[in-house]
């Protein structure tokens, strides 16, 4: 099976999700081959799976059978709710991106997977409630 990351490798949260898809494909016993490309190609290899992480380009909707499509609310934009009836599956990461689109899309494509990324633990900053 081939599987195609696309992500744009300059959005930290992308760089993450990236990197713990790989290590859970790697963990299975099937054989994946794994690739991963930039959103802003507009030609990549062909694969089973397309899985765009935070990002979307319609321009890629060509490359694959099955496309899923990890939503990020920090760097999703308007203009993409028109391709999101494209995705066989929507992947949410918390209840509020879950029922913020499932308000507007099929609740049978959209998945509620409850994953954080690795660097959300280890966040020891001081907060400042007062300077907002």
């Amino acid at each position: 099976m081939k599987i195609n990351l696309i992500s744009k490798k300059n959005i930290n949260n992308s760089v993450i999700d990236v990197n713990i898809l790989q290590f859970l494909f790697k963990k299975l016993k099937t054989k994946i081959d794994i690739k991963h490309f930039e959103s802003e190609n507009y030609k990549i290899d062909n694969a089973s799976i397309n899985i765009f992480i935070g990002i979307i380009n319609p321009v890629l909707f060509q490359y694959a059978k099955i496309y899923i499509f990890l939503f990020d609310n920090t760097v999703y934009s308007k203009s993409w709710n028109y391709h999101l009836n494209k995705f066989d599956y929507i992947l949410t990461k918390t209840k509020h991106e879950t029922e913020l689109l499932q308000s507007f899309f099929s609740k049978n494509k959209i998945h509620y997977i409850g994953w954080r990324s690795s660097d959300m633990s280890n966040n020891n900053v001081e907060k400042h409630y007062n300077n907002y």
